[in-house]
């Protein structure tokens, strides 16, 4: 953290670094000290840092603010439309408020906009499956296992293997 306050003070002029601030903060347990960071980036580099937006929305996710989280999404929308973040970062959020349609639309689209976003697939998995659509969602966990291996760590990739070979 105290890296990342140096180069904030050397070059504020560079938005990186306080996004990175922000994140080590939220990682550290101080969100709402992250938040204001990416306010203070916001109002100073509106146009420029349009991302700080899915930064935050990230973090009330990580509350379980899902409201607040589709807000954020929406305001990227003014700056630049959704692209395969924006859309994930939206079917997360529907998914926390149980609109599981909705969820399902938004990640279908950051699939669509991004093949080789492996997170989606297993996201998707999750929704498809709270949908009763079991085949499908195995078919998804079959997908990201297949690949995006690295997407599980040891534990993660028994289950799936275990809950595929029962499913096969």
């Amino acid at each position: 953290e105290a890296l990342l306050r140096r180069a904030c003070a050397l070059e504020p002029r560079i938005p990186v670094f306080r996004a990175w601030l922000a994140e080590c903060l939220c990682r550290g347990g101080r969100a709402r000290e992250a938040m204001k960071t990416l306010d203070s980036l916001l109002r100073e580099q509106k146009d420029r840092a349009w991302w700080a937006h899915y930064q935050k929305a990230s973090i009330w996710l990580e509350l379980g603010r899902p409201r607040q989280a589709l807000r954020e999404i929406g305001r990227v929308t003014a700056f630049e439309g959704l692209d395969v973040e924006g859309y994930y970062l939206a079917a997360q959020a529907k998914r926390a408020l149980s609109d599981l349609s909705g969820a399902l639309e938004a990640v279908d689209k950051a699939i669509l906009a991004s093949s080789n976003f492996g997170r989606a697939y297993v996201l998707r998995s999750d929704i498809r499956g709270r949908l009763g659509r079991s085949q499908e969602a195995l078919d998804d966990y079959r997908t990201a296992r297949e690949k995006f291996p690295y997407l599980f760590n040891a534990e993660q990739t028994r289950a799936v293997d275990a809950l595929l070979r029962t499913r096969a």
